[in-house]
């Protein structure tokens, strides 16, 4: 039995928020003894579900007006934590953010030893000195690194010179499901009788939220020839970025286009952890536009739900879903061709039998309990290594 402390920088339904939750749970499943540790306001309500494995939670007050402060001040809250001694004993520490990460460093140079592993989501271009620092030192000082998946564990060796183990993302089998789809499914969200597209990840720039919204517009006049209703409902996106002036933009194209918020395009915001399996099978097609993905979870959970879905053509995507098969790709940069792809996934009755299909055998492929079996013999390698003090995985588990 190992002692694993997983650390996230936030309790809101995020992707690397969901899959330490998933993770930690499932290592417990095994055998292990596993804590959560994550950052919230002192005013804050927890985690968005209850973690069913030991939790922390690190509370914090009012923070600095400007951005690049506020982070420091976050990364200074979670190493006072550590330092003063409230999380020790521990086989592995696991950061899966540069927040997190960037603290555990920190502690280590207070005289703390141990082994810490870094997953590595995805990169951000970050144009911020204080986030750029806070990215580079969460991947160059860790002793091992995971990637979800091939193109970011390329991306890593190029940029950083750092040799990552590949670890996908699991799925939740038994919270999604692809049940008949029913108008008492969109009652719950006031939308019956409609078509009902939908995107998770809220309105920001790396979902690309503005050019779905183009594309939407084209879907729906395409659809009001025929008298049919549709709406385009965005679920989740809370983070710590500020993104006010991309959702401000966004609002502006919504008035652009004459639609209305609240009737034409509706953004439920950060869900119930009960709302979202029911959000997807409220809908028709799942659109995914984004530019860049670590993974792409909420793909994978559309699919296990039974959805028609569109994804952006991007590498990431290439290595877990196959065009035509389990879903359409098109260039994200390209509203008519999302639009294209959006209508044809409701109007060509064979096509989207095959991506409910194909999605269906893709979806099979991914749990969290594979997912924490393998983080389970990388975890074994890095302590093994410790014999020749080197805190570094004698073999690269692959998936």
């Amino acid at each position: 039995m190992l002692k694993i402390a997983i650390l996230t920088y936030s309790t809101k339904p995020r992707g690397g928020v969901v899959h330490s939750l998933c993770l930690a749970e499932n290592l417990a499943k095994r055998g292990h003894e596993v804590r959560i540790i994550a950052l919230d306001k002192k005013e804050g309500g927890g985690f968005f579900r209850t973690p069913q494995v030991p939790h922390e939670i690190i509370r914090f007050g009012a923070l600095p007006e400007h951005f690049d402060d506020k982070i420091e001040a976050y990364i200074q809250t979670y190493t006072d934590y550590f330092v003063g001694g409230k999380a020790e004993g521990f086989d592995i520490y696991h950061a899966q953010d540069c927040i997190s990460a960037n603290a555990l460093v920190n502690y280590r140079l207070s005289g703390a030893d141990f082994p810490l592993v870094r997953t590595v989501h995805h990169l951000d271009d970050f144009t911020s000195p204080v986030l750029m620092d806070c990215q580079n030192k969460s991947v160059l000082r860790p002793d091992a690194h995971i990637a979800v998946s091939k193109f970011w564990q390329k991306r890593l060796a190029a940029e950083y010179g750092v040799k990552a183990g590949i670890i996908h993302n699991g799925l939740d089998t038994k919270r999604f499901s692809p049940v008949k789809k029913g108008e008492k499914h969109k009652a719950k969200f006031g939308l019956e009788n409609k078509l009902v597209f939908l995107t998770i990840g809220g309105i920001e720039p790396r979902k690309n939220t503005k050019k779905l919204l183009a594309a939407f517009a084209h879907v729906r006049k395409y659809f009001a020839e025929s008298g049919k209703q549709v709406v385009l409902v965005i679920g989740g996106g809370q983070t710590l970025f500020d993104y006010q002036a991309y959702r401000q933009e966004f609002f502006q194209m919504v008035e652009g286009y004459n639609l209305k918020m609240g009737e034409d395009v509706i953004n439920l915001g950060v869900l119930k952890e009960e709302e979202v399996p029911l959000l997807y099978q409220a809908a028709d097609c799942f659109a995914f536009p984004s530019v860049q993905e670590g993974w792409g979870l909420v793909a994978l959970e559309a699919l296990l739900s039974g959805i028609p879905t569109v994804v952006s053509d991007i590498p990431v995507f290439h290595e877990f879903l196959t065009p035509g098969e389990d879903a359409l790709f098109v260039n994200p940069d390209n509203a008519e061709q999302f639009a294209a792809a959006m209508i044809e996934t409701i109007m060509d009755t064979n096509l989207r039998r095959r991506l409910i299909s194909g999605g269906l055998m893709t979806a099979s492929n991914f749990s969290w309990e594979d997912t924490a079996r393998k983080h389970e013999q990388f975890y074994y390698e890095i302590l093994e290594g410790a014999q020749t003090n080197k805190w570094a995985p004698k073999r690269i588990p692959r998936s």
